[in-house]
C-alpha cells in the first residue's frame, strides 16, 4: 500500500496549525490507529525531530531574576540567539522548496 499521507504534507500542516511536534506526532498515532500503520509516509517521526534540532546550537537560554511589584521576585526564562547569521542562513535553507 502506498502511504496516503507524505511526510512534506505533514510538515506544512503542522506550521499551519501551530503545532509543536509533540502534538502532530499524537494526531498521526491516532491516525495509524484508524488508517493503518502503511498510511503514512515512512520516517516522519524522525524527521520532524531532526528538523527540531537544526536551530537547537543556536539558541540559549538563561534565567533571569525579575523584581515583581506585587511579591517576591520570580525567575524567568529568557531566550537568547547566539549568532543571528546563522539563524537567518538555515531558516532560508529550512523553508526552501
Amino acid at each position: 500500500m502506498k502511504p496516503i499521507i507524505k511526510a512534506d504534507t505533514i510538515k506544512e500542516a503542522k506550521i499551519d496549525a501551530g503545532l509543536s511536534t509533540n502534538q502532530t506526532l499524537k494526531i498521526l498515532k491516532h491516525i495509524r490507529a484508524d488508517i493503518g500503520v502503511k498510511s503514512i509516509e515512512k520516517g516522519v517521526r524522525e524527521s520532524l525531530i531532526e528538523d527540531n534540532s537544526k536551530f537547537r546550537t543556536l539558541f540559549k537560554v538563561d534565567k533571569l531574576n525579575m523584581e515583581v511589584s506585587s511579591g517576591p521576585s520570580k525567575a524567568i526564562p529568557v531566550i537568547y540567539c547566539s549568532n543571528i547569521d546563522d539563524l537567518s542562513l538555515k531558516f532560508i535553507n529550512f523553508s526552501a522548496p
